[in-house]
């Protein structure tokens, strides 16, 4: 069995994190580590859903498993085969939870209420990961770099901590200009 993993005291917080990508489960992790309590709705059967279609050769299920056992052990809550479509599923986990993360390679294109680009996108402030939505985060958008698993990763990474940030009410931006390779300076 994996190594328990000692979070931080818990902070009386929840996220939601809906769907069950790279992005998502890393900003599960990282957010569940500092001592919030996590919810993950999945509308696969199976946790990790995107990361069981990698090739065996490059990312064997056993490692998956590991993994993922590895956050559990964090007493993060899963659902699995959420029907995450409709406009008030996203609403009731606003509205039941301090913040909510999207996991947007896991569950794209979904009916939610959220500003999206002419492509159909939903619209993801690329410094901080949040959504026009206040509490609202996502990532593991496709992008320049396409769907990179580095950059889907990152993307939870970045979210976790505006997330943080948000839920502290501290300033999600201050000393987060070297926040990653190639972002931008933030003002």
């Amino acid at each position: 069995p994996p190594a328990r993993v000692q979070p931080l005291p818990r902070k009386g917080k929840t996220v939601a994190v809906i769907g069950s990508g790279l992005s998502g489960l890393t900003a599960a992790w990282d957010l569940a580590r500092k001592g919030y309590s996590i919810r993950i709705f999945d509308p696969g059967s199976r946790l990790g859903g995107p990361l069981r279609d990698t090739p065996g050769q490059r990312l064997p299920e056993a490692a998956i498993e590991d993994e993922l056992e590895r956050l559990t052990t964090l007493d993060v809550a899963v659902q699995l085969n959420v029907d995450v479509d409709p406009t008030q599923f996203l609403e009731q986990c606003v509205s039941g939870n301090d913040a909510v993360f999207l996991s947007l390679e896991a569950v794209p294109g979904r009916n939610w209420n959220i500003e999206r680009d002419d492509a159909g996108r939903i619209v993801v402030d690329p410094m901080l990961q949040s959504t026009c939505r206040p509490g609202v985060y996502a990532g593991g958008r496709p992008g320049t770099l396409g769907p990179s698993p580095v950059w889907q990763a990152a993307e939870g990474r970045w979210a976790a901590t505006s997330i943080d940030r948000f839920l502290q009410k501290v300033s999600l931006t201050a000393g987060r200009d070297k926040d990653g390779p190639g972002r931008h300076v933030l003002r």
